[in-house]
């Protein structure tokens, strides 16, 4: 079993809980005025550690506000000696989970790397599958009959039935070690080069965050996240398994294999069984169907008749595969919310005018037709697409009261509404030196939307002010009730010698009104380019753009040649609502500069 203050035997154990009880040991120990609890986020790639804390965000700023705190804790100068004090206070069985000193990076952020043999020994005692019965499913069963693709390629049902067999065969084939293993009293890991960035790693990490996908899958009524966790955990092995074959750890990775395989397949097999699939049955094509059906209940189950029937009720409404409904029927499914420009403002610190920001915004998807991706850890990303999703390795640089211009969502299409949309934000400021962090908003809140269908309008601008501890937002949106998604293509034609450097704009034309002052309209615009420019397609902020029924799309470009210090190419150029497919335009440069912007509208009815 692992090392660490739970025990791995004990069948609530979670990979979320056991990180968390890291740090809140320490948070505890270093804070306990402040009652904190561990903000926890994963690493991304290229980022330090495994998982970071970064309670440091909401620790400076009551330690500033607070004479008392600070004459408390004389110590801590600046946010960074936060980290250091909650580093320095992690429990010692914490070393049994690592095989490097845990670090302090940016403004305070703690991050932690998890060891070989801890990953591995977590997975190994990871064989209490059975406690997701679906007694925890709050006793409702769900089916799920798809129309499986039978292609052999990508995420296709005969793909991971493919998985499934090579998994069994393996394991099959190794059964006397596996068991053999499993009744060791001691268990010898070794590291081997190249581990921190390979595959076994991945693949370990994944199967222990199942209980985390498994929980927001049936609390939300969502199997299309097991689905997509059953896939990923599929390529995972793929890779991982192939890395094996190609020599990658030699001898020192086969203890690991043998177990890696058994539990791969031990959380293949339940995620099967939760969607209702049996892959030894046949499966023969038909088309998409989603089925709910209640399981046997018990007898004071009668009691609950009522609510059950309410509770089933809403769950049928969620289960409703978008294809079947029409537009027509359902015009909201044409509505757009859009989302152009925000604005940070820090109001405690008078003396700030540029710093890094990072963070979150994203907005709620009634249909679930733009989820995609998610953001932080053991948070659902579900119903939620993020607009704006920047981590703190890699912030953007602001200045107080200026536009930021915000590039596609991840779903990379604008999000539909109804009657309402929910809004998260959390966003934090940096000051150039990291000696101050700000918050600027941490709210979840919902607006209403109702007026706009009882109205006798196509779009409507409007602006949100989101005001947090440190500061407030502007966030400049336009909600278009009959709407084309575009996709945005442009190339630069040129000479290749010369060093050119652009802004590229899209906005609406024709007659869609701003209503709002013209001082404000290039809030609501795309930039969809600010940069220097290389011959051929450019890669563009924002590529993806709804426009409404009322209205053409503009795109105005505006070219300098920057060593002549002369504009080489400014214009505009307006494409009409066509009724269906793609349009093409060209805005040339002015007379002896040879350069051309191409462009194309991808409309997608």
């Amino acid at each position: 079993m692992a090392a660490s203050g739970s025990d791995l035997d004990d069948k609530r154990w979670n990979f979320e809980q056991e990180i968390r009880d890291v740090f809140n040991a320490s948070l505890k120990c270093s804070f306990p005025e402040l009652k904190e609890e561990a903000v926890i986020y994963d690493s991304q790639l290229g980022m330090p550690g495994d998982f970071n804390c970064q309670n440091v965000l909401t620790i400076w700023p009551i330690l500033r506000k607070s004479p008392e705190l600070r004459e408390m804790y004389p110590h801590i100068k600046t946010p960074r000696d936060i980290g250091e004090v909650i580093k320095k206070n992690l429990p010692t069985y914490v070393s049994d989970m690592m095989d490097e000193e845990p670090s302090v990076e940016d403004v305070g952020f703690v991050t932690l790397s998890l060891s070989r043999e801890w990953l591995t020994k977590a997975v190994y005692g990871f064989d209490g599958i059975e406690m997701l019965s679906y007694v925890a499913l709050w006793d409702l069963r769900f089916i799920l009959v798809l129309a499986f693709d039978l292609g052999e390629m990508g995420n296709t049902f005969v793909y991971l039935l493919h998985r499934r067999a090579e998994i069994h065969r393996i394991t099959n084939q190794s059964r006397k070690d596996i068991d053999e293993l499993k009744n060791a009293s001691n268990l010898i890991w070794e590291k081997y080069e190249g581990w921190e960035e390979g595959e076994e790693r991945m693949l370990e990490f994944h199967l222990l965050e199942f209980t985390e996908v498994l929980e927001e899958s049936c609390l939300s009524v969502l199997p299309h996240m097991m689905c997509k966790y059953l896939y990923d955990l599929s390529k995972k092995f793929e890779s991982y398994n192939d890395s094996v074959r190609t020599g990658e750890g030699g001898s020192h990775a086969e203890t690991s294999k043998f177990l890696l395989c058994e539990a791969t397949a031990l959380v293949m097999e339940k995620c099967f069984h939760l969607l209702g699939i049996t892959p030894e049955n046949s499966i023969s094509a038909q088309p998409l169907l989603l089925r709910l059906q209640s399981s046997v209940r018990p007898p004071m189950a009668e009691r609950e008749k009522k609510v059950e029937a309410t509770l089933e009720s809403e769950f049928v409404h969620r289960f409703i595969t978008p294809c079947f409904v029409s537009a027509v029927r359902d015009p909201c499914r044409k509505s757009r919310f859009e989302v152009f420009t925000i604005r940070p403002f820090i109001t405690t610190d008078s003396m700030f005018e540029k710093g890094n920001m990072f963070g979150l915004i994203s907005v709620s998807d009634k249909y679930g037709l733009r989820s995609h991706g998610g953001a932080h850890l053991f948070e659902p990303d579900f119903p939620y697409v993020p607009l704006f999703n920047v981590e703190w390795c890699d912030p953007i640089n602001i200045h107080h009261a200026e536009v930021v211009y915000l590039e596609n969502p991840s779903s990379h299409l604008s999000v539909p509404f109804s009657s309402s949309i929910e809004i998260r934000m959390e966003l934090y400021v940096t000051t150039e030196k990291k000696d101050g962090c700000f918050q600027l908003c941490n709210r979840k809140f919902k607006m209403d939307l109702k007026d706009i269908w009882g109205e006798k309008l196509y779009s409507k601008c409007g602006r949100l002010n989101v005001k947090g501890k440190d500061g407030r937002i502007l966030m400049h949106y336009i909600l278009l009730k009959d709407a084309v998604d575009t996709a945005l293509q442009v190339t630069f034609k040129g000479k290749r010698h010369r060093k050119v450097y652009g802004n590229i704009f899209a906005y609406y034309g024709g007659e869609f009104s701003y209503d709002c002052l013209h001082s404000t309209q290039d809030y609501y615009m795309a930039l969809l380019c600010r940069s220097y420019l290389k011959i051929g397609q450019i890669p563009l902020k924002k590529s993806m753009l709804a426009v409404p029924k009322n209205a053409s799309l503009k795109i105005k470009a505006h070219l300098v040649d920057v060593d002549a210090n002369e504009v080489i190419l400014s214009g505009c150029y307006e494409f009409l609502r066509p009724t269906e497919g793609i349009t093409y335009g060209i805005l040339d440069g002015f007379d002896g500069t040879t350069c051309s912007l191409e462009l194309k509208v991808d409309w997608k009815y």
